[in-house]
């Protein structure tokens, strides 16, 4: 049976074994933003759903978002907070990738939003929906 402990263990990895641009903040994680750039990561499972009503194992498919909040200093333009959400776009679009027990997750075409100024940093979002299928 998948995982949810390691659907986000999957998606935690594949953000930190192929990000080093700056720190990340991991949910419920301590950390303290320096004064230099930063992401924060958000796993959001949100439905499942049971695709298969006959046979002796049922499949569930999982789906949720993937949040990456961008965090840059603020009255330097947004050149910077754009570039990071280009390449983080192109780490998770479309990707398929798994961890443990996790079931394959099948990312999406990520979506960006302009938050603005917060807390004296200037943010964007980044979002990505994914699925995972898994038998029981």
């Amino acid at each position: 049976m998948a995982s949810i402990a390691d659907e986000r263990v999957a998606i935690e990895k594949r953000l930190s074994d192929n990000w080093t641009t700056t720190d990340i903040a991991f949910d419920n994680v301590p950390y303290s933003p320096s004064d230099a750039n930063y992401i924060a990561l958000f796993i959001l499972p949100a439905t499942a759903t049971q695709n298969e009503i006959q046979g002796t194992n049922s499949q569930i498919r999982y789906v949720g978002v993937i949040t990456i909040q961008i965090f840059t200093a603020t009255d330097i333009g947004s050149a910077t907070a754009l570039g990071y959400a280009d390449t983080l776009s192109a780490l998770f679009r479309n990707q398929q990738f798994s961890y443990g027990s996790s079931g394959t997750i099948t990312t999406r075409q990520p979506q960006i939003q302009r938050v603005g100024v917060v807390s004296g940093r200037f943010q964007i979002n980044l979002s990505v929906s994914y699925y995972r299928d898994a038998t029981t």
